[in-house]
Protein backbone atom coordinates (compact mmCIF):
# COMPACT_ATOMS: atom_id res chain seq x y z
CA UNK A 1 0.00 0.00 0.00
CA UNK A 2 2.85 2.35 0.81
CA UNK A 3 4.35 1.70 -2.64
CA UNK A 4 1.03 2.54 -4.28
CA UNK A 5 0.74 5.80 -2.32
CA UNK A 6 4.28 6.73 -3.32
CA UNK A 7 3.46 5.92 -6.93
CA UNK A 8 0.38 8.13 -6.86
CA UNK A 9 2.29 10.97 -5.19
CA UNK A 10 5.10 10.74 -7.74
CA UNK A 11 2.65 10.61 -10.63
CA UNK A 12 0.41 13.47 -9.46
CA UNK A 13 3.33 15.72 -8.55
CA UNK A 14 5.20 15.14 -11.79
CA UNK A 15 2.12 15.58 -13.97
CA UNK A 16 1.21 18.77 -12.10
CA UNK A 17 4.68 20.24 -12.47
CA UNK A 18 4.79 19.10 -16.09
CA UNK A 19 1.54 20.92 -16.91
CA UNK A 20 2.77 24.11 -15.25
CA UNK A 21 6.13 23.82 -16.99
CA UNK A 22 4.36 23.16 -20.29
CA UNK A 23 2.25 26.29 -19.87
CA UNK A 24 5.37 28.31 -19.13
CA UNK A 25 7.20 27.02 -22.21
CA UNK A 26 4.24 27.64 -24.51
CA UNK A 27 4.01 31.21 -23.30
CA UNK A 28 7.76 31.67 -23.68
CA UNK A 29 8.03 30.38 -27.27
CA UNK A 30 5.90 33.09 -28.97
CA UNK A 31 7.28 35.63 -26.49
CA UNK A 32 10.85 34.83 -27.54
CA UNK A 33 9.91 34.58 -31.22
CA UNK A 34 8.25 38.00 -31.19
CA UNK A 35 11.43 39.54 -29.76
CA UNK A 36 14.09 37.82 -31.88
CA UNK A 37 12.19 36.94 -35.09
CA UNK A 38 10.86 33.63 -36.43
CA UNK A 39 13.95 33.12 -38.63
CA UNK A 40 16.26 32.99 -35.58
CA UNK A 41 14.25 30.77 -33.23
CA UNK A 42 15.42 27.56 -34.89
CA UNK A 43 18.99 28.13 -33.71
CA UNK A 44 17.85 27.52 -30.12
CA UNK A 45 16.60 24.06 -31.01
CA UNK A 46 19.66 23.33 -33.17
CA UNK A 47 22.03 24.18 -30.30
CA UNK A 48 20.17 21.77 -28.00
CA UNK A 49 20.24 19.16 -30.77
CA UNK A 50 24.03 19.38 -30.98
CA UNK A 51 24.30 18.66 -27.24
CA UNK A 52 22.32 15.47 -27.85
CA UNK A 53 25.07 14.36 -30.21
CA UNK A 54 27.55 14.57 -27.34
CA UNK A 55 25.26 12.56 -25.04
CA UNK A 56 25.94 9.57 -27.31
CA UNK A 57 29.42 9.41 -25.75
CA UNK A 58 28.33 9.67 -22.09
CA UNK A 59 25.10 7.69 -21.92
CA UNK A 60 26.95 4.34 -21.97
CA UNK A 61 27.51 4.44 -18.21
CA UNK A 62 25.21 7.29 -17.10
CA UNK A 63 22.14 5.52 -18.49
CA UNK A 64 22.72 2.50 -16.26
CA UNK A 65 23.74 4.23 -13.01
CA UNK A 66 20.21 4.52 -11.60
CA UNK A 67 19.61 0.86 -12.24
CA UNK A 68 22.83 -0.36 -10.59
CA UNK A 69 22.63 1.91 -7.54
CA UNK A 70 18.95 1.10 -6.94
CA UNK A 71 19.55 -2.64 -7.16
CA UNK A 72 22.55 -2.47 -4.79
CA UNK A 73 20.61 -0.41 -2.25
CA UNK A 74 17.76 -2.92 -2.39
CA UNK A 75 20.32 -5.63 -1.72
CA UNK A 76 21.81 -3.60 1.19
CA UNK A 77 25.19 -3.55 -0.55
CA UNK A 78 26.16 0.03 0.33
CA UNK A 79 29.81 -0.27 -0.63
CA UNK A 80 29.01 -1.45 -4.16
CA UNK A 81 26.49 1.38 -4.54
CA UNK A 82 29.21 3.84 -3.48
CA UNK A 83 31.65 2.37 -5.98
CA UNK A 84 29.17 2.71 -8.85
CA UNK A 85 28.24 6.24 -7.83
CA UNK A 86 31.81 7.48 -7.31
CA UNK A 87 33.16 5.86 -10.46
CA UNK A 88 30.54 7.43 -12.72
CA UNK A 89 30.86 10.82 -11.01
CA UNK A 90 34.62 10.91 -11.59
CA UNK A 91 34.17 9.77 -15.20
CA UNK A 92 31.58 12.52 -15.76
CA UNK A 93 33.82 15.24 -14.36
CA UNK A 94 36.75 14.10 -16.50
CA UNK A 95 34.54 13.89 -19.58
CA UNK A 96 33.12 17.37 -18.96
CA UNK A 97 36.63 18.85 -18.81
CA UNK A 98 37.51 17.17 -22.11
CA UNK A 99 34.35 18.57 -23.74
CA UNK A 100 35.40 22.19 -23.17
CA UNK A 101 37.95 22.27 -26.02
CA UNK A 102 35.78 20.90 -28.88
CA UNK A 103 32.79 22.96 -27.69
CA UNK A 104 34.90 26.13 -27.77
CA UNK A 105 36.23 25.37 -31.25
CA UNK A 106 32.70 24.69 -32.52
CA UNK A 107 31.39 28.01 -31.22
CA UNK A 108 34.32 29.98 -32.71
CA UNK A 109 33.95 28.41 -36.16
CA UNK A 110 30.17 27.96 -36.11
CA UNK A 111 29.63 29.76 -39.43
CA UNK A 112 31.75 27.13 -41.22
CA UNK A 113 29.56 24.29 -39.90
CA UNK A 114 26.02 25.62 -40.42
CA UNK A 115 24.23 28.51 -42.13
CA UNK A 116 24.26 31.52 -39.78
CA UNK A 117 22.87 34.98 -40.69
CA UNK A 118 25.84 37.35 -40.80
CA UNK A 119 23.99 40.13 -38.96
CA UNK A 120 23.24 37.82 -35.99
CA UNK A 121 26.56 35.98 -35.87
CA UNK A 122 27.76 37.14 -32.43
CA UNK A 123 24.31 36.77 -30.90
CA UNK A 124 23.93 33.15 -32.07
CA UNK A 125 27.49 32.24 -31.07
CA UNK A 126 26.85 33.51 -27.53
CA UNK A 127 23.63 31.48 -27.44
CA UNK A 128 25.55 28.32 -28.29
CA UNK A 129 28.32 29.15 -25.80
CA UNK A 130 25.82 29.43 -22.93
CA UNK A 131 23.90 26.29 -23.93
CA UNK A 132 27.11 24.26 -24.24
CA UNK A 133 28.28 25.54 -20.84
CA UNK A 134 24.96 24.55 -19.25
CA UNK A 135 25.22 21.13 -20.87
CA UNK A 136 28.78 20.54 -19.64
CA UNK A 137 27.81 21.48 -16.09
CA UNK A 138 24.80 19.19 -16.34
CA UNK A 139 26.96 16.24 -17.38
CA UNK A 140 29.44 16.87 -14.56
CA UNK A 141 26.66 16.87 -11.95
CA UNK A 142 24.23 14.38 -13.52
CA UNK A 143 24.86 11.67 -10.90
CA UNK A 144 23.10 13.82 -8.31
CA UNK A 145 19.83 12.76 -10.02
CA UNK A 146 20.30 9.19 -8.82
CA UNK A 147 19.02 9.89 -5.31
CA UNK A 148 15.43 10.69 -6.30
CA UNK A 149 15.26 7.58 -8.48
CA UNK A 150 16.86 5.21 -5.98
CA UNK A 151 14.51 6.31 -3.18
CA UNK A 152 11.47 6.54 -5.45
CA UNK A 153 11.10 10.28 -4.77
CA UNK A 154 10.42 11.44 -8.29
CA UNK A 155 8.02 14.02 -6.86
CA UNK A 156 11.07 15.99 -5.70
CA UNK A 157 12.54 15.85 -9.18
CA UNK A 158 9.30 17.24 -10.59
CA UNK A 159 9.23 20.16 -8.17
CA UNK A 160 12.89 20.87 -8.90
CA UNK A 161 12.18 21.12 -12.64
CA UNK A 162 9.23 23.43 -11.98
CA UNK A 163 11.40 25.77 -9.93
CA UNK A 164 14.03 25.70 -12.67
CA UNK A 165 11.41 26.71 -15.27
CA UNK A 166 10.23 29.59 -13.09
CA UNK A 167 13.81 30.85 -12.78
CA UNK A 168 14.19 30.65 -16.56
CA UNK A 169 11.04 32.74 -17.06
CA UNK A 170 12.23 35.41 -14.63
CA UNK A 171 15.61 35.71 -16.34
CA UNK A 172 14.08 35.96 -19.82
CA UNK A 173 11.40 38.50 -18.87
CA UNK A 174 13.95 40.73 -17.13
CA UNK A 175 16.42 40.45 -20.03
CA UNK A 176 13.92 41.16 -22.82
CA UNK A 177 12.22 43.94 -20.83
CA UNK A 178 15.26 45.99 -19.85
CA UNK A 179 17.82 45.19 -22.57
CA UNK A 180 17.90 45.06 -26.39
CA UNK A 181 16.48 41.80 -27.79
CA UNK A 182 19.07 39.03 -28.23
CA UNK A 183 18.66 35.28 -28.60
CA UNK A 184 21.58 34.56 -26.25
CA UNK A 185 19.32 35.45 -23.32
CA UNK A 186 17.75 32.01 -23.84
CA UNK A 187 21.16 30.40 -23.35
CA UNK A 188 21.85 32.48 -20.24
CA UNK A 189 18.48 31.52 -18.74
CA UNK A 190 19.20 27.85 -19.52
CA UNK A 191 22.57 28.08 -17.76
CA UNK A 192 21.19 29.74 -14.62
CA UNK A 193 18.24 27.31 -14.43
CA UNK A 194 20.54 24.33 -14.95
CA UNK A 195 22.94 25.50 -12.23
CA UNK A 196 20.02 25.81 -9.80
CA UNK A 197 18.77 22.30 -10.64
CA UNK A 198 22.24 20.83 -10.16
CA UNK A 199 22.53 22.53 -6.77
CA UNK A 200 19.17 21.25 -5.53
CA UNK A 201 19.95 17.77 -6.85
CA UNK A 202 23.09 17.77 -4.74
CA UNK A 203 21.03 18.67 -1.64
CA UNK A 204 18.59 15.82 -2.39
CA UNK A 205 21.50 13.46 -2.88
CA UNK A 206 22.88 14.31 0.57
CA UNK A 207 19.49 13.94 2.26
CA UNK A 208 18.11 10.87 0.49
CA UNK A 209 21.13 8.59 0.13
CA UNK A 210 23.70 9.81 2.70
CA UNK A 211 24.88 6.23 3.10
CA UNK A 212 26.18 6.24 -0.48
CA UNK A 213 29.65 7.75 -0.20
CA UNK A 214 31.63 9.62 -2.84
CA UNK A 215 35.41 9.51 -2.94
CA UNK A 216 38.34 8.98 -5.27
CA UNK A 217 39.17 5.85 -3.28
CA UNK A 218 35.89 4.32 -4.48
CA UNK A 219 36.74 4.91 -8.13
CA UNK A 220 37.10 1.61 -9.93
CA UNK A 221 38.00 1.43 -13.61
CA UNK A 222 36.66 -2.12 -13.78
CA UNK A 223 33.27 -0.84 -12.63
CA UNK A 224 33.26 1.71 -15.46
CA UNK A 225 34.09 -1.02 -17.96
CA UNK A 226 31.34 -3.20 -16.48
CA UNK A 227 28.77 -0.44 -16.92
CA UNK A 228 30.03 0.47 -20.38
CA UNK A 229 29.81 -3.19 -21.39
CA UNK A 230 26.11 -3.14 -20.59
CA UNK A 231 25.47 0.53 -21.26
CA UNK A 232 27.22 0.68 -24.63
CA UNK A 233 23.88 -0.35 -26.04
CA UNK A 234 22.43 2.83 -24.54
CA UNK A 235 25.00 4.79 -26.54
CA UNK A 236 24.08 2.94 -29.70
CA UNK A 237 20.41 3.56 -28.91
CA UNK A 238 21.12 7.26 -28.43
CA UNK A 239 22.96 7.29 -31.74
CA UNK A 240 19.85 5.75 -33.27
CA UNK A 241 17.72 8.56 -31.84
CA UNK A 242 20.10 11.05 -33.41
CA UNK A 243 19.85 9.29 -36.79
CA UNK A 244 16.05 9.08 -36.59
CA UNK A 245 15.04 12.37 -34.97
CA UNK A 246 18.18 14.38 -34.23
CA UNK A 247 19.27 15.36 -37.71
CA UNK A 248 16.12 17.09 -38.95
CA UNK A 249 17.07 20.61 -37.83
CA UNK A 250 20.64 20.24 -39.09
CA UNK A 251 19.52 18.82 -42.46
CA UNK A 252 16.93 21.58 -42.81
CA UNK A 253 19.57 24.22 -42.08
CA UNK A 254 22.03 22.76 -44.61
CA UNK A 255 19.56 21.91 -47.42
CA UNK A 256 17.06 24.74 -47.02
CA UNK A 257 17.31 27.95 -44.96
CA UNK A 258 17.04 29.31 -41.36
CA UNK A 259 13.30 30.04 -41.73
CA UNK A 260 12.58 26.44 -42.77
CA UNK A 261 14.65 25.31 -39.79
CA UNK A 262 12.52 27.45 -37.50
CA UNK A 263 9.34 25.87 -38.94
CA UNK A 264 10.82 22.45 -38.23
CA UNK A 265 11.69 23.59 -34.68
CA UNK A 266 8.14 24.88 -34.11
CA UNK A 267 6.73 21.56 -35.35
CA UNK A 268 8.84 19.63 -32.82
CA UNK A 269 7.65 21.66 -29.82
CA UNK A 270 4.38 19.80 -29.21
CA UNK A 271 5.76 16.32 -30.01
CA UNK A 272 8.73 16.91 -27.69
CA UNK A 273 6.44 17.94 -24.85
CA UNK A 274 4.14 14.98 -25.52
CA UNK A 275 7.19 12.72 -25.45
CA UNK A 276 8.27 14.33 -22.17
CA UNK A 277 4.83 13.63 -20.72
CA UNK A 278 5.03 9.99 -21.81
CA UNK A 279 8.53 9.70 -20.36
CA UNK A 280 7.35 11.29 -17.12
CA UNK A 281 4.38 8.98 -16.67
CA UNK A 282 6.23 5.87 -17.84
CA UNK A 283 9.35 6.56 -15.76
CA UNK A 284 7.19 6.96 -12.67
CA UNK A 285 6.74 3.19 -12.74
CA UNK A 286 10.39 2.36 -13.45
CA UNK A 287 11.62 2.42 -9.82
CA UNK A 288 8.94 -0.07 -8.74
CA UNK A 289 9.55 -2.22 -11.81
CA UNK A 290 13.28 -2.19 -11.02
CA UNK A 291 12.64 -3.15 -7.39
CA UNK A 292 10.31 -5.99 -8.44
CA UNK A 293 12.97 -7.32 -10.79
CA UNK A 294 15.65 -7.00 -8.10
CA UNK A 295 13.45 -9.17 -5.85
CA UNK A 296 13.44 -11.86 -8.55
CA UNK A 297 9.63 -11.89 -8.78
CA UNK A 298 9.03 -12.03 -12.56
CA UNK A 299 5.25 -12.41 -12.23
CA UNK A 300 5.11 -9.27 -10.12
CA UNK A 301 7.37 -7.56 -12.63
CA UNK A 302 5.00 -8.40 -15.50
CA UNK A 303 2.00 -7.17 -13.46
CA UNK A 304 3.78 -3.87 -12.74
CA UNK A 305 4.67 -3.54 -16.43
CA UNK A 306 1.11 -4.19 -17.64
CA UNK A 307 -0.25 -1.69 -15.15
CA UNK A 308 2.30 0.86 -16.38
CA UNK A 309 1.21 0.27 -20.00
CA UNK A 310 -2.44 0.92 -19.22
CA UNK A 311 -1.93 4.02 -17.09
CA UNK A 312 0.55 5.55 -19.54
CA UNK A 313 -1.82 5.00 -22.45
CA UNK A 314 -4.85 6.22 -20.51
CA UNK A 315 -3.21 9.50 -19.49
CA UNK A 316 -1.15 10.33 -22.58
CA UNK A 317 -3.23 9.29 -25.60
CA UNK A 318 -5.89 11.99 -25.24
CA UNK A 319 -3.49 14.97 -25.63
CA UNK A 320 -2.04 13.40 -28.80
CA UNK A 321 -5.47 12.87 -30.36
CA UNK A 322 -6.57 16.34 -29.33
CA UNK A 323 -3.57 17.90 -31.00
CA UNK A 324 -4.08 15.92 -34.20
CA UNK A 325 -7.64 17.25 -34.48
CA UNK A 326 -7.13 20.81 -33.18
CA UNK A 327 -3.46 21.33 -34.03
CA UNK A 328 -3.95 23.77 -36.88
CA UNK A 329 -6.23 25.95 -34.74
CA UNK A 330 -3.66 25.84 -31.96
CA UNK A 331 -0.76 26.94 -34.17
CA UNK A 332 -2.85 29.74 -35.71
CA UNK A 333 -3.47 31.17 -32.22
CA UNK A 334 -0.04 30.38 -30.80
CA UNK A 335 2.29 31.54 -33.60
CA UNK A 336 0.59 34.62 -35.00
CA UNK A 337 3.72 35.71 -36.89
CA UNK A 338 3.44 32.70 -39.24
CA UNK A 339 1.50 32.75 -42.50
CA UNK A 340 -1.34 30.28 -43.19
CA UNK A 341 0.94 28.25 -45.46
CA UNK A 342 3.63 28.09 -42.78
CA UNK A 343 1.07 27.00 -40.17
CA UNK A 344 -0.13 24.14 -42.40
CA UNK A 345 3.49 23.04 -42.93
CA UNK A 346 4.14 23.06 -39.20
CA UNK A 347 0.99 21.04 -38.51
CA UNK A 348 1.85 18.40 -41.14
CA UNK A 349 5.35 18.03 -39.72
CA UNK A 350 3.97 17.74 -36.19
CA UNK A 351 1.47 15.01 -37.12
CA UNK A 352 4.16 13.01 -38.95
CA UNK A 353 6.34 13.25 -35.84
CA UNK A 354 3.51 12.22 -33.52
CA UNK A 355 2.23 9.19 -35.47
CA UNK A 356 4.74 6.67 -34.06
CA UNK A 357 4.35 8.23 -30.61
CA UNK A 358 0.60 7.76 -30.77
CA UNK A 359 0.98 3.98 -31.01
CA UNK A 360 3.99 3.70 -28.69
CA UNK A 361 2.08 5.47 -25.91
CA UNK A 362 0.47 2.11 -25.05
CA UNK A 363 3.81 0.30 -25.11
CA UNK A 364 6.37 2.84 -23.94
CA UNK A 365 7.13 1.27 -20.51
CA UNK A 366 8.37 -1.79 -22.40
CA UNK A 367 11.53 0.13 -23.29
CA UNK A 368 12.38 0.10 -19.58
CA UNK A 369 12.12 -3.69 -19.58
CA UNK A 370 15.17 -3.94 -21.82
CA UNK A 371 17.19 -1.66 -19.55
CA UNK A 372 16.11 -3.31 -16.29
CA UNK A 373 16.83 -6.82 -17.58
CA UNK A 374 20.03 -5.64 -19.32
CA UNK A 375 18.75 -7.15 -22.58
CA UNK A 376 19.68 -4.22 -24.78
CA UNK A 377 21.70 -5.56 -27.69
CA UNK A 378 18.99 -6.81 -30.06
CA UNK A 379 16.52 -3.89 -29.66
CA UNK A 380 19.35 -1.40 -30.06
CA UNK A 381 20.64 -3.10 -33.21
CA UNK A 382 17.12 -3.07 -34.65
CA UNK A 383 16.83 0.62 -33.82
CA UNK A 384 20.25 1.31 -35.34
CA UNK A 385 19.16 -0.36 -38.57
CA UNK A 386 16.09 1.89 -38.58
CA UNK A 387 18.31 4.93 -38.03
CA UNK A 388 20.58 4.03 -40.94
CA UNK A 389 17.60 3.36 -43.21
CA UNK A 390 16.16 6.73 -42.18
CA UNK A 391 19.32 8.61 -43.21
CA UNK A 392 19.40 6.79 -46.55
CA UNK A 393 15.69 7.47 -47.08
CA UNK A 394 16.05 11.19 -46.33
CA UNK A 395 18.93 11.44 -48.80
CA UNK A 396 16.89 9.75 -51.54
CA UNK A 397 13.80 11.90 -50.92
CA UNK A 398 15.71 15.19 -50.86
CA UNK A 399 17.75 14.22 -53.91
CA UNK A 400 15.01 12.89 -56.18
CA UNK A 401 11.70 14.31 -54.94
CA UNK A 402 10.69 17.93 -54.63
CA UNK A 403 8.38 17.76 -51.59
CA UNK A 404 10.21 20.22 -49.32
CA UNK A 405 11.00 19.78 -45.65
CA UNK A 406 8.00 17.46 -45.15
CA UNK A 407 10.04 14.74 -46.85
CA UNK A 408 12.49 14.72 -43.93
CA UNK A 409 9.81 13.32 -41.60
CA UNK A 410 8.05 10.80 -43.84
CA UNK A 411 10.63 8.01 -43.75
CA UNK A 412 11.21 8.10 -39.98
CA UNK A 413 7.46 7.95 -39.26
CA UNK A 414 6.98 4.80 -41.34
CA UNK A 415 10.05 3.03 -39.95
CA UNK A 416 9.23 3.86 -36.32
CA UNK A 417 5.67 2.64 -36.76
CA UNK A 418 6.95 -0.76 -37.87
CA UNK A 419 9.25 -1.02 -34.84
CA UNK A 420 6.55 0.02 -32.37
CA UNK A 421 3.81 -2.27 -33.66
CA UNK A 422 5.84 -5.38 -34.43
CA UNK A 423 9.17 -5.62 -32.66
CA UNK A 424 8.81 -3.83 -29.30
CA UNK A 425 5.96 -5.83 -27.70
CA UNK A 426 7.16 -9.18 -29.02
CA UNK A 427 10.74 -8.77 -27.87
CA UNK A 428 9.73 -7.64 -24.36
CA UNK A 429 7.58 -10.76 -24.06
CA UNK A 430 10.47 -12.88 -25.29
CA UNK A 431 12.87 -11.41 -22.72
CA UNK A 432 10.44 -12.24 -19.90
CA UNK A 433 9.69 -15.68 -21.36
CA UNK A 434 6.00 -14.80 -21.64
CA UNK A 435 3.46 -15.35 -24.42
CA UNK A 436 4.26 -13.23 -27.48
CA UNK A 437 0.89 -11.48 -27.29
CA UNK A 438 0.97 -10.66 -23.55
CA UNK A 439 1.48 -6.94 -24.13
CA UNK A 440 -0.78 -6.57 -27.17
CA UNK A 441 -3.88 -6.61 -24.98
CA UNK A 442 -3.15 -3.09 -23.72
CA UNK A 443 -2.50 -1.94 -27.31
CA UNK A 444 -5.76 -3.48 -28.51
CA UNK A 445 -7.85 -1.84 -25.80
CA UNK A 446 -6.00 1.42 -26.46
CA UNK A 447 -6.75 1.25 -30.19
CA UNK A 448 -10.49 0.81 -29.57
CA UNK A 449 -10.52 3.67 -27.06
CA UNK A 450 -8.54 5.93 -29.39
CA UNK A 451 -10.96 5.41 -32.28
CA UNK A 452 -13.87 6.41 -30.05
CA UNK A 453 -12.00 9.43 -28.66
CA UNK A 454 -10.97 10.52 -32.16
CA UNK A 455 -14.60 10.38 -33.34
CA UNK A 456 -15.87 12.52 -30.46
CA UNK A 457 -13.07 15.07 -30.97
CA UNK A 458 -13.80 15.33 -34.71
CA UNK A 459 -17.50 15.89 -33.92
CA UNK A 460 -16.63 18.71 -31.52
CA UNK A 461 -14.26 20.29 -34.05
CA UNK A 462 -16.89 20.04 -36.80
CA UNK A 463 -19.63 21.83 -34.86
CA UNK A 464 -17.30 24.48 -33.39
CA UNK A 465 -15.38 27.36 -34.99
CA UNK A 466 -12.19 27.81 -32.99
CA UNK A 467 -11.02 31.41 -33.39
CA UNK A 468 -9.96 32.30 -29.85
CA UNK A 469 -8.08 30.81 -26.94
CA UNK A 470 -11.27 30.62 -24.86
CA UNK A 471 -12.99 28.45 -27.48
CA UNK A 472 -9.93 26.23 -27.87
CA UNK A 473 -9.67 25.77 -24.10
CA UNK A 474 -13.40 24.99 -23.90
CA UNK A 475 -13.10 22.40 -26.69
CA UNK A 476 -10.06 20.91 -24.97
CA UNK A 477 -11.89 20.71 -21.65
CA UNK A 478 -15.00 19.06 -23.10
CA UNK A 479 -13.17 16.83 -25.57
CA UNK A 480 -10.47 15.91 -23.06
CA UNK A 481 -12.99 15.16 -20.31
CA UNK A 482 -15.03 12.89 -22.57
CA UNK A 483 -11.83 11.33 -23.89
CA UNK A 484 -10.59 10.40 -20.44
CA UNK A 485 -13.99 8.95 -19.56
CA UNK A 486 -13.85 6.75 -22.66
CA UNK A 487 -10.29 5.67 -21.85
CA UNK A 488 -11.25 4.90 -18.26
CA UNK A 489 -14.11 2.65 -19.37
CA UNK A 490 -12.38 0.94 -22.28
CA UNK A 491 -8.70 0.62 -21.31
CA UNK A 492 -9.12 -0.46 -17.71
CA UNK A 493 -10.74 -3.76 -16.83
CA UNK A 494 -13.69 -3.96 -14.45
CA UNK A 495 -11.58 -5.07 -11.49
CA UNK A 496 -9.07 -2.27 -12.05
CA UNK A 497 -11.84 0.33 -12.23
CA UNK A 498 -13.33 -1.01 -9.00
CA UNK A 499 -10.00 -0.69 -7.20
CA UNK A 500 -9.59 2.90 -8.37
CA UNK A 501 -13.16 3.73 -7.34
CA UNK A 502 -12.56 2.35 -3.84
CA UNK A 503 -9.36 4.37 -3.47
CA UNK A 504 -11.12 7.58 -4.55
CA UNK A 505 -14.14 6.97 -2.31
CA UNK A 506 -11.89 6.33 0.70
CA UNK A 507 -9.89 9.46 -0.09
CA UNK A 508 -13.00 11.67 -0.19
CA UNK A 509 -14.40 10.11 2.98
CA UNK A 510 -11.21 11.06 4.87
CA UNK A 511 -11.65 14.65 3.75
Amino acid sequence: MRDKKRLVLNLVTQIGTFIIGLAINFVLTPYITNHIGKEIYGFVGLANTFTSYIVVLTVAFNGMLNRFVTVKLQQKDIRSASVYYSSVTVANIMGSILMIIPATIMVIYLQTIIQVPADRMSDIKMLWAFIFTAFIIGIATSTFNTAAFAKNRLDLAGLRNLEGNIIKVIVLVVAFTFFPANVWYVGLATLISGAFISGTNYIYRRKLIPEVAFGISYFDLKTIFEMVKVGIWNSVNKLTQVLVDGLDLLVTNLFFDPLSMSLMAFSKTVPINVQNLINLVSNTFTPQMTMAYAEGDIKKFIRETNYALKVTGLLCSVPILGFIVFGEDFFALWLRTLTNEEIITVQILSILTLLPTFFSVYLYPLYSVNMITCKLSIPVLVSLAIGILNVVGIYIILSYYNIGIVGIKIVSSVLLLIRVLVFTPMYAAHVLEAKWYVFYKALGRGAVASILVLIELIVINTVTTVNSWSKLILCAAIGGGLGYMINYLVILEKEERSKINRVLINRFRRK
